[in-house]
This record gives C-alpha cells, sequence and structure tokens, in this order.
C-alpha cells in the first residue's frame, strides 16, 4: 500500500504510472493525478460544490437586496494546477455565466485569477482587482471595510462635507443590512473642532478684556477697545457672504486672527488717547490726537494682514483652496 502526497502534477503522476507498471492498484483520493493510470478516483462532485457556491452567492445579493443592482463580481479561485480548484470553477461558472451575459450581473475588471491556495497572494491580487474597478478595502478597528477615497478640488472641505452628508442621508435606504456608512479623515476632525471653534471669537474677546484691564487701569477702557469687535464681526459675516465661504475651521480661524488684529488696533488707539488725557488733554481733544497720530501704525497693520491673506485667499496652486477659507474674513 502506498500513502501518495502528491508535491505536484507532475511528480504524483510519474510515481503513480511507476506504481501501476509495477501491478498496483492506484486510487486518486480528494485530488485527480491528471493523465496518471490510476484505476480509481474518490472525492467529492466538485463541480456541484461550484453550483452551491455560485448559488450561495446569488441567494445572498437576493436577500440583501443587490441583486437588482447590476452588482459586479470578483472570481477569485485556487490553485491553477488543481484540478479541483478548475471543476470548482465549472461549477459556479455554469450558474454565473448566463447572469453575466443578460447583464443581471457584471464581472469585473482583471478576468479570472488563481491564488496558488496562498492567502497573501490571494489578498493582494483581491485588492488589485478592487483597485482596477475603482475601488478598495481595508479594516478598521478589526471590521472589514471598503475604503471610497475623495479630495478637495476646487472648493472647501466644508462644502464638500456638506455634498457628501446629502448623498449618504438620500441613500440610507440602499445601504445592504450589517453594513453602515461612515466618514472619516478630515472630516471627522473638523465636525469635532467646529463646535470649540464657533466659541473661540468670545473666548478670545474675554482674554482681550482680561489682558486689557492689566494692561488699563480705567474700567471702561477695556470696555470701549471692545466696541469695536462688533465691527469687526460684522466685517467676517459680510465677507463670508461676498465670497460664498461656508463656515469651517480654517474660516472661523481666520476669523479669530481677524478680530485679534482689530482688538490691538484698538488697544494702539485708546491707550494713546490714555496717555493723552493724561498729560491734560481734554476726551476730545485725546480722541482726535490718537486718531490722527495712530492712524499710520493701524493702517500699516492692516495692509500687512491683506497682503499676507490676498495670495492664501485666492487658492492659488494645487490643494491650496482647502486654506482659501482662512483667509476670506
Amino acid at each position: 500500500m502506498i500513502l501518495l502526497d502528491q508535491i505536484n502534477a507532475a511528480s504524483g503522476n510519474a510515481i503513480t504510472n511507476l506504481a501501476v507498471q509495477q501491478g498496483a492498484k492506484v486510487i486518486d483520493y480528494d485530488r485527480l493525478v491528471v493523465g496518471s493510470k490510476a484505476a480509481y478516483y474518490v472525492s467529492f462532485d466538485n463541480v456541484g460544490v461550484g453550483k452551491l457556491q455560485g448559488k450561495g452567492l446569488v441567494d445572498a445579493l437576493k436577500a440583501n437586496g443587490a441583486y437588482t443592482q447590476k452588482p459586479v463580481i470578483s472570481e477569485l479561485n485556487g490553485g491553477i494546477t488543481d484540478n479541483n480548484a478548475k471543476l470548482f470553477k465549472q461549477g459556479y461558472d455554469s450558474v454565473l455565466d448566463p447572469l453575466y451575459a443578460n447583464g443581471t450581473f457584471v464581472k469585473a475588471k482583471a478576468g479570472d485569477q488563481f491564488t496558488d491556495w496562498d492567502p497573501v497572494k490571494g489578498r493582494q491580487i483581491f485588492d488589485q482587482m478592487l483597485a482596477r474597478n475603482h475601488n478598495d478595502i481595508s479594516h478598521y478597528d478589526a471590521t472589514p471595510v471598503i475604503d471610497i477615497y475623495g479630495s478637495v478640488q476646487d472648493s472647501d472641505l466644508g462644502f464638500i462635507s456638506t455634498q457628501i452628508n446629502r448623498l449618504i442621508a438620500e441613500t440610507r435606504h440602499d445601504v445592504p443590512r450589517g453594513s453602515q456608512v461612515t466618514v472619516r479623515g478630515q472630516v471627522k476632525t473638523m465636525t469635532g473642532l467646529v463646535p470649540r471653534a464657533v466659541g473661540g471669537p468670545h473666548r478670545r474677546g474675554r482674554a482681550d478684556l482680561s489682558a486689557d484691564r492689566r494692561q488699563l487701569p480705567v474700567l471702561r477702557d477695556p470696555f470701549i477697545i471692545i466696541t469695536a469687535l462688533p465691527a469687526a464681526l460684522a466685517g467676517i459675516v459680510w465677507m463670508l457672504f461676498l465670497s460664498r465661504t461656508p463656515v469651517s475651521v480654517p474660516a472661523l480661524m481666520g476669523a479669530i486672527m481677524c478680530m485679534g488684529v482689530a482688538t490691538a488696533n484698538s488697544v494702539l488707539v485708546i491707550s494713546f488717547a490714555r496717555q493723552r488725557m493724561n498729560a491734560g488733554d481734554d476726551a476730545l481733544q485725546a480722541a482726535l490726537t490718537a486718531g490722527f497720530t495712530r492712524f499710520r501704525p493701524v493702517l500699516m497693520t492692516a495692509l500687512a494682514m491683506i497682503v499676507g491673506m490676498v495670495p492664501m485667499a485666492l487658492g492659488l496652486g494645487e490643494g491650496a483652496e482647502q486654506n482659501a477659507p482662512w483667509a476670506a474674513p
């Protein structure tokens, strides 16, 4: 009795034929040694197994509602020299080929692929097949996921996020049972930062008020300084409206920066007016002198900011549109 575990078809064929020449009866079990002179072949109905695989796929697609949506089918086969793998393929092709022919299913680009039963090679081939069909697959927290990547062009992240969320909401009933659609990446980071960034100008105003009280001994001076902020905020809202810039983290950061510059200019004027009042001028004369004397430094500060922000606001260069909202206010 000879127990044969073939290394490959050629070695199995040679050993089997040698045994037959010596008068031995050879039984091929599970896998047929193609071209050998074996007396018997014992195995499963491999073509029937393949048919069950094909029918199982069809039933699963019907169960999750994808059968009528022209699903794209990727076929990843076993070893190219394995006779059983060829029989499996013969079986499920008999089920799937008619569905390809009548347009119910779409066969994925890349054709028939064989893995040689190597899981690492199989994963690589599968990723390549998905890439050729404009998709990708990975794992997130040990859960298999299909990643669809997108980038921003000629628009800002906030606008794109709104459009994506609208599409997800419109197609939520088409998502198969047990699956979910999740938006990750910079959109998730932005969504988490917006509530905190919205309070930024308010906290900035409180911080400026505290700093002004330390710099200016008179309590009413900080309140006079803060009165410049509503005008700055109105200008920010107006520019966001004119430039059609949605509220986003970059836009809010630009708003905080703009209000900071407005507060600094206000401090510059009020502190000089206070100095003139301490020198003996009345309030009106001190205000006029401060406005005239400090006009040039205030104008220089504003122009420096404008000159620095204009190139960013124009969004020139690849990916620059993501930072354009920063300069919009």
